[in-house]
């Protein structure tokens, strides 16, 4: 039992460092180091817009958002890996001008599915309220009680 934990963890450290490759692709606005990372069938599902499926139209996909982005950086707040899923919190900025500042940031929750060789075969990614991802947290109140925080 114990091998085949240690066979779990490294697998999930390997998908969590795919996932990572691949989203530095993006800081790096390099979509060749982005598909790098992704199966041939790849799906990725941006809600609430329709399925993009194939790593051809993928690859359009992200080479039309890198085209006018003079910047972006996609800064992991959480990542987790279980079985052959990895879950991404994250706050993905955009400097669109050059300007030096973001101009857009998006707090976003992505789940990406990995084959069994690790590559990155689904990706969904929710730009709804990130509270869906992350536990709820306690702020301070008067007084010195915790006050649950609803997301």
């Amino acid at each position: 039992m114990i091998e085949r934990f240690a066979t779990d963890d490294a697998r999930i450290a390997r998908n969590e460092n795919v996932v990572r490759a691949f989203l530095k692709g993006w800081d790096d606005l390099d979509v060749d180091a982005c598909m790098a990372q992704v199966t041939g069938d790849m799906c990725y599902l941006n809600q609430p817009l329709e399925a993009i499926r194939g790593k051809d139209d993928v690859r359009k996909m992200i080479a039309s958002i890198f085209a006018p982005a003079k910047r972006c950086k996609f800064e992991l707040v959480n990542v987790f890996g279980h079985e052959n899923k990895v879950i991404t919190e994250r706050v993905d900025r955009w400097d669109w001008t050059g300007s030096g500042t973001w101009e857009l940031e998006l707090k976003v929750c992505g789940m990406f599915e990995l084959t069994f060789d690790g590559k990155i075969c689904e990706w969904r990614t929710d730009r709804q309220p990130v509270r869906h991802c992350v536990r709820r947290r306690a702020r301070p109140r008067r007084g010195g009680e915790r006050e649950r925080v609803r997301p």
